[in-house]
């Protein structure tokens, strides 16, 4: 288009940019929020849950000290907690012969029909010359057990006397000499065979009646326990042979988790041999769950992933490893509502960005445009990774020793699943996975593949706010209504491209070479409707007065159109990581970004009802402060330019699935306190030749809630003439 009609449209247009607090937006994607559970599946409202943890470890005599079982029960604990139970815990000098005894008989005395319990114990088992098995309390003297220990026949009888439909009894006792004296008349032994054929008892035991069981110095806790709240606070869900992720965890699924991750850590970290057990007795429910898992958030669930397959890699000694651009399974691919290409970048750049962040030095994370390059140029598809064997994967001195391949698998609004696997480049199969289900929330709609407005928010976030974009997402693209009032143009030399209606996407023709920019236009029937509802954010003005503005995110082909500081620092081969708060980090155009956390631009709500995005914006500079929320600035721009995929920089090249799309969100404005700076103003996107311009910038104002949104694909002349679909002149 003409450079005096994006001058004319530019007057009092505004963009975000981040110029406090960096790193601050990209810090919440890793921070890990307590899990959140609720009680089992079916009569959760009926059901009462109760769990004792009990955990001996400061114990009198500096011989039997236990190290970690605080930390031990205070994880356990919360991950209960969140799951509906009523926890009771008893550590240290709490954990007394007569208040275990009491606790324990008052609990089970009052169990019935409805009561699901469960009994955690970690401390030190001994057994006397009689050959019986005691519990050490706190307050226990090795010399006089049957005075001051608790017989684990008394705990069996006990157990079993109670009413309760599930009894789980999860054991972490030490099995060790250093419990036993020379000379005294007792031995080391462990708990959990007293409990064979205990009818409606399901047992899991640390280790095997003839092993020991041990303490990870590095994690701060037991191995035992470590993976005991990882699997309950879901990665154990859909674990056992055949199993599905389905938020239920059996004891069952637990089990097979905790058999395969604790024996793997305890080898390769002490070189010892620990294997979980279980017992099962008579008449067990195996319906019944030991916790039920709450989905939760896109953000957290990532970050629990990312830290599991860390610690996996760490224990399996991999120094060098690669993140590929999640799948997505033909069944969602063909799903109405799905998700798009965008949130299956976004699950990679989060794992690759925590994986360098918090886990640096630890191994190196070789980029994986450089790792995608390889494979596609051996025609080797993300599905056919898993397999078959790799090709060696070399890059200078590094060669890729683990690649993590992850899968949407299915969509039912709003709980999203996914797959995540380890493809150690060592074996020859598939050596460590994950099942995950994540909780999408309004804030991911921008996620999904479709356009159209958005239901207004409601808390909590129920099931009737997806219907409408399930609807939405079987109908024609918004825009064939010409009275629907969020529009997104792509303009060149100042004219509007025509477009083809295909389902819910809408395409527009560009050529290589042609230059561009983006239109947005928010009619006047809607403005009014904002106003008058209260919706649209009123920001004070360089002259003093009120206005009302919009706030709006614009992607290109995943690519901020706004300046944003980096996730990561791109030294081919390899990710870098960049601290959050390092003093030298600057902002750079046309970056990778979430949709959530890209920088938004404002819309001035008085005055036209047409805006104009020229380009990636690169640099603001203020000119003048004034009063108010607003001051004048210059900026730089390169516009949008069109290039053939194979003329991208090569970081792009190899994504032709996720080329082609503008994502265009709308949001009303919410003030906040901390100072922010908002700007007025098969082919794929570089940025082209470099402007300049001047305006205004709004400070102290945030997106609110999604309004609308609205996405386009832009295709080749010759693909656009082939396309099947109802074509329309704006």
């Amino acid at each position: 288009m003409c450079w005096e009609k994006v001058r004319r449209f530019f007057r009092g247009f505004s963009l975000l940019a981040l110029l406090t607090a960096i790193g601050l937006g990209l810090a919440s994607i890793f921070a890990t929020n307590q899990v959140g559970c609720q009680a089992a599946a079916g009569s959760k409202s009926e059901e009462i849950r109760f769990a004792i943890l009990v955990g001996v470890g400061d114990y009198r005599e500096p011989r039997l000290k236990l190290e970690f079982i605080q930390s031990d029960v205070r994880e356990l604990r919360k991950v209960l907690q969140a799951s509906g139970y009523d926890v009771l815990t008893l550590v240290d000098k709490e954990a007394t012969k007569d208040s275990i005894r009491t606790i324990l008989t008052d609990r089970l005395n009052r169990s019935n029909e409805r009561t699901v319990f469960a009994l955690y114990v970690n401390g030190h088992t001994v057994t006397d010359s009689s050959g019986e098995v005691f519990f050490l309390p706190v307050d226990a003297d090795p010399r006089r057990l049957k005075e001051t220990a608790i017989p684990v026949r008394w705990i069996r009888e006990t157990i079993e006397g109670g009413k309760a439909k599930a009894k789980f009894l999860i054991l972490d006792t030490c099995y060790a000499s250093a419990a036993v004296r020379d000379g005294e008349a007792l031995s080391p032994a462990p708990m959990h065979p007293s409990f064979q054929e205990t009818p409606g008892v399901y047992v899991l035991a640390s280790s095997q009646a003839h092993q020991k069981s041990y303490v990870w110095p590095l994690k701060g806790h037991s191995f035992f326990t470590y993976w005991l709240v990882q699997g309950l606070k879901g990665r154990a869900d859909g674990f056992a042979e055949g199993g599905r992720a389905d938020g239920n965890i059996t004891a069952d699924e637990l089990f097979y988790y905790l058999r395969e991750r604790v024996p793997d850590a305890a080898s390769s970290q002490l070189q010892v041999e620990q294997v979980p057990d279980r017992i099962v007795g008579p008449g067990v429910p195996v319906d019944i769950p030991l916790v039920h898992v709450e989905p939760r958030g896109l953000k957290e669930t990532l970050t629990e992933i990312a830290e599991e397959l860390a610690t996996v890699l760490q224990l399996r000694g991999r120094k060098v490893v690669g993140v590929l651009d999640f799948g997505i399974s033909s069944k969602l691919a063909a799903a109405p509502l799905r998700p798009s290409v965008e949130l299956s970048r976004e699950c990679a750049n989060a794992i690759e960005e925590w994986l360098t962040r918090k886990a640096s030095g630890k191994f190196e994370v070789v980029l994986r445009e450089s790792i995608q390059e390889i494979l596609s140029s051996r025609g080797i598809t993300t599905a056919e990774i898993l397999p078959q064997e790799l090709p060696e994967l070399r890059f200078g001195s590094f060669t890729v020793e683990a690649l993590i391949v992850g899968l949407l698998e299915e969509f039912k609004p709003p709980e999203l699943r996914m797959r995540v696997c380890l493809r150690d480049a060592r074996a020859p199969m598939l050596s460590y996975q994950l099942q995950s289900t994540v909780r999408l929330t309004q804030d991911d709609i921008p996620y999904l593949e479709t356009s159209g407005t958005v239901p207004r928010r409601m808390k909590p976030e129920t099931p009737e706010l997806w219907q409408p974009l399930l609807e939405q997402a079987q109908e024609v693209h918004p825009m064939s209504d010409p009275n629907f009032p969020y529009r997104v143009y792509v303009l060149v030399q100042g004219q509007r491209r025509p477009g083809k209606f295909v389902g819910n996407q809408l395409y527009v023709p560009l050529a290589p070479g042609e230059v561009y920019c983006l239109e947005l236009e928010v009619l006047d029937s809607v403005k009014r409707a904002l106003i008058e509802s209260g919706s649209i954010q009123i920001s004070r003005g360089l002259e003093g007065f009120w206005e009302p503005i919009l706030l709006v995110r614009v992607l290109v082909d995943g690519l901020s159109t706004l300046p944003e500081p980096p996730r990561v620092l791109r030294e081919p081969p390899l990710a870098k990581a960049i601290m959050p708060a390092a003093k030298d980090r600057r902002l750079l155009p046309a970056q990778p970004t979430p949709i959530d956390e890209a920088s938004p631009w404002v819309f001035p709500i008085k005055g036209a009802t047409r805006r104009i995005i020229p380009g990636f914006l690169c640099e603001i500079k203020t000119e003048e402060q004034q009063s108010g929320h607003k001051v004048k600035i210059s900026y730089t721009f390169n516009e949008f330019r069109v290039v053939k995929a194979e003329d991208l920089p090569q970081e792009r090249w190899n994504y032709a699935e996720q080329l082609g799309i503008i994502t265009v969100a709308f949001y009303t404005a919410t003030p906040c306190e901390s100072p922010t700076r908002s700007v007025e103003a098969d082919i794929g996107t570089i940025p082209g030749e470099e402007r300049k311009a001047s305006g205004e910038a709004h400070t102290r104002v945030r997106p609110g809630e999604l309004l609308a949104q609205i996405k386009l694909r832009y295709i080749s002349r010759e693909a656009w003439e082939r396309l099947k679909g109802h074509q329309v002149k704006f």
